[in-house]
């Protein structure tokens, strides 16, 4: 038996169509995940401290200190730079005197949502959160950076 293939005539309207259709629903299946992404996955970090959290009327931007604790040089200034690049107020870098192995956050004023979000800001967990509450202080949260610094954010870029 022999088949003969032939072409396969499709109107030019309907290959516009599905071309169209085709082009919408890539379009589409790309948007939901942005959209999944920004939401879930990668949620937006805010450097400003929440309207309820606020203690004085320019109590705006969250403010921080870093510590290095790595044991080598110029890697708190490098993270000042990265939390200052997305908006944080770094009023104060310093180096202590003991290394630590793993980097954290210090919460100083029990504002949970602003020390959530400088961790997170740099790639550390809600579990590596502290919390050593001095309402003297005008510092909402310290990130001490340990001998892991190079797996957090700024230092892989």
């Amino acid at each position: 038996m022999k088949f003969k293939l032939t072409s396969l005539q499709i109107p030019f309207g309907i290959t516009v169509k599905i071309l169209s259709l085709s082009i919408m629903g890539i379009v589409s299946i790309y948007l939901l995940y942005v959209l999944i992404d920004k939401l879930f996955l990668h949620p937006p970090i805010s450097p400003m401290v929440p309207l309820e959290k606020r203690r004085t009327v320019s109590d705006v931007y969250i403010q921080l200190n870093v510590i290095n604790a790595s044991g080598k040089q110029g890697i708190a200034k490098k993270a000042m730079n990265y939390y200052r690049e997305r908006g944080f107020d770094v009023v104060e870098i310093s180096t202590s005197e003991t290394l630590s192995r793993t980097s954290f956050v210090i919460d100083h004023l029990s504002d949970t949502i602003s020390a959530r979000n400088v961790a997170l800001a740099i790639g550390l967990s809600d579990s590596s959160i502290k919390h050593a509450y001095d309402t003297t202080l005008y510092l909402r949260a310290s990130v001490v950076i340990g001998t892991d610094y190079y797996t957090l954010k700024p230092f892989q870029e």
